[in-house]
């Protein structure tokens, strides 16, 4: 099975299926109040994925489940350090979802890739969901980079 496919079953074992398309009115207030900007990117990625939970064994230790929450309003972060995760990458960013075991803040830019942060760490995490959820449910090494939170 390619990666596109592994991830594809996970998703649908996860609820999700083709030309899912979900109302998004609370997760984007939630968003706006917080100040981001809801792009079309931002918007048909939360129509498509928001609210779903996707538990995956831990690539590294299979006795711990790992739980990736598509719900921007699980996400703990502050808006200066996502500021400083697109300031470093030159883009802009939205967290739309959360993987709390590794305290980690998944992130889309402008142009749909996906990133993951956790505190001044930040890590490209696909150009696009599917290998993004794929690289995390493979364990695949992602080498951290470091941010500057502070201007």
């Amino acid at each position: 099975m390619d990666k596109y496919e592994v991830a594809k079953k996970k998703l649908i074992d996860s609820g999700w299926y083709e030309g899912r398309k979900i109302d998004i009115s609370d997760l984007e207030k939630s968003l706006t109040e917080d100040g981001y900007v809801v792009s079309n990117t931002v918007r048909d990625f939360l129509e498509e994925f928001g609210l779903l939970k996707i538990s995956f064994n831990n690539p590294k230790n299979n006795k711990f489940i790992n739980t990736i929450y598509v719900d921007p309003r699980k996400t703990g972060v502050f808006k200066s350090v996502i500021d400083a995760y697109g300031r470093h990458c030159n883009t802009t960013m939205v967290p739309v979802a959360d993987l709390p075991k590794h305290c980690m803040t998944i992130c889309i830019t402008e142009d749909g890739h996906f990133y993951g942060g956790y505190d001044d760490w930040l890590l490209k995490l696909g150009d696009d969901f599917f290998e993004a959820l794929y690289n995390l449910l493979s364990g695949t090494e992602i080498k951290p980079e470091m941010v500057k939170l502070n201007d």
